[in-house]
């Protein structure tokens, strides 16, 4: 379990940083390709909440389990209904 969250906070972590850079240097407003790897990301963060909340509900953490769960139900179905809208 633990490896897998590394592993999707590693993957969070490189989509963030690359996001973070090519809108920081190479943004124009008649280029709109440069948003395409913002619901990947958005994706693995949800996901990344959906296994801490099985970690914490493995270490009878209840309250923190079901935060967890409601927050990656919610940022996966908005990379899902923002897909369309980057690609």
């Amino acid at each position: 379990m633990k490896k897998l969250i590394f592993i999707l906070r590693l993957i969070v972590l490189t989509l963030a940083i690359y996001n973070l850079i090519v809108l920081t240097f190479f943004y124009d407003n008649t280029n709109t390709d440069m948003f395409k790897s913002m619901p990947f990301m958005i994706f693995f963060l949800g996901l990344f909440y959906l296994v801490t909340g099985f970690s914490e509900l493995q270490l009878k953490r209840k309250r923190n389990a079901y935060m967890c769960f409601i927050v990656s139900v919610i940022i996966i179905f908005v990379s899902i209904y923002s897909y369309p809208v980057y690609n």
